[in-house]
C-alpha cells in the first residue's frame, strides 16, 4: 500500500496492488496500522454507469469515509469548506 497525501488536509489517496490467480482477485482495502483512525461502520454500496451520489457534510460529529473502486473507475471529489 502506498498513502499519497493531497492539499487538503486530512485526505489521503490510498493505492493498493490487486494479486491475480486463475481463481480471481484478492486486494486489501484497509489497515488499521496505516490510518490511526476507529472506524465505527463500514458500509457499501455499488452504483450504475452515470450515478452521482450526494455530498454531506459533518460538522458535530465528523466521519471519515474510505473509497474503494472494485471494478471500472470512479471521479470522486473532495470539498474543502
Amino acid at each position: 500500500m502506498k498513502i499519497k497525501n493531497v492539499n487538503i488536509a486530512g485526505l489521503k489517496i490510498i493505492k493498493t496492488k490487486m494479486f491475480f490467480d486463475n481463481r480471481g482477485f484478492f486486494k486489501e482495502v484497509f489497515k488499521n496500522n496505516l490510518i490511526k483512525k476507529n472506524f465505527k461502520f463500514d458500509v457499501m454500496s455499488s452504483s450504475k454507469k452515470n450515478v452521482l451520489r450526494g455530498l454531506h457534510i459533518q460538522t458535530k460529529k465528523p466521519q471519515a469515509k474510505v473509497i474503494t473502486v472494485v471494478f471500472g473507475k470512479i471521479m470522486d471529489v473532495a470539498v474543502d469548506l
